[in-house]
């Protein structure tokens, strides 16, 4: 799709603008020109640690932590990305992993 600046009059043109603008693309194939999947999934990431930035009950955790505790993990075919699961957090901030792209 090629997608210009227009000014919006109304809904209505805008969404003709775009509509022409897209016309043939769905006929078009994907190609995946990156996989992310694989034992090195976490080298494009950076793990956010820092606190919370909508101030909630959680602290984010380092890719070494997150590893070491089972909540991050990343194979062939499959990636998991969880919380603290063990008991005890109430009055705690939970434990938790968060990544950026880098």
């Amino acid at each position: 799709c090629m997608f210009g600046v227009a000014t919006m009059r109304t809904p209505l043109v805008v969404e003709a603008f775009v509509t022409l603008g897209c016309r043939g693309a769905a006929a078009k194939a994907y190609e995946r020109t990156t996989k992310f999947l694989d034992d090195d999934f976490f080298s494009r990431w950076t793990f956010f640690t820092s606190p919370d930035p909508s101030g909630g009950d959680v602290n984010y955790v380092s890719y070494a932590e997150a590893l070491e505790s089972g909540m991050a993990k990343a194979t062939s075919d499959r990636v998991y990305l969880g919380v603290d699961m063990a008991p005890g957090t109430i009055g705690k901030n939970r434990r938790s992993v968060r990544i950026q792209s880098k």
